[in-house]
């Protein structure tokens, strides 16, 4: 063989190394993405659901006097009857169960009423029972929308200065 041959051999196996090292950097890179995506929507979800139980301890753990599961069918509502300010707290499902509402009425005023969970996501269960006179399971599974990746996150949840009915 000349030498413009062998040259030309080894032109083409390089371009095919580098062809085939591209591709297979191109799929890892790919994965290492979508594994990125995950972590960052588990993240997100995490600081949701501390969120929402951040607020539910704080409320039930040291304001409440007095803390009503109400069970009606597929709905299930959470009331706070308030020490101090006269008021009353609920945690509940919309009509859509899309979302985890928080409402705040107190005497004498128009109720409050804010949703606990980001937009991307939505509630897939919501379901409180009684553990005792003095505390309580709260049971929330978080749905991302885009993704469909879900988590159930459990919480006990003590009432210190009043008692549950």
């Amino acid at each position: 063989m000349n030498k413009r041959g062998i040259i030309l051999t080894e032109v083409c196996l390089g371009v095919f190394i580098t062809t085939i090292t591209l591709l297979i950097a191109g799929i890892l890179f790919k994965s290492l993405l979508g594994g990125g995506q995950k972590i960052a929507i588990d993240l997100a979800m995490y600081r949701t659901e501390r969120s929402a139980f951040l607020h539910m301890r704080r409320e039930i753990g040291w304001q409440a006097k007095r803390v009503c599961i109400i069970n009606n069918g597929k709905a299930c509502t959470l009331k706070c009857y308030e020490l101090g300010e006269k008021r009353t707290v609920s945690y509940y499902t919309g009509l859509s169960g899309n979302n985890l509402y928080r409402s705040i009425k107190v005497i004498g005023q128009n109720e409050g009423i804010n949703p606990l969970l980001d937009p991307e996501f939505m509630v897939s269960r919501w379901k409180i029972s009684k553990l005792n006179e003095k505390a309580l399971v709260v049971e929330i599974g978080i749905k991302h929308k885009k993704s469909n990746r879900e988590r159930v996150f459990i919480e006990v949840i003590k009432v210190c200065n009043g008692k549950i009915e």
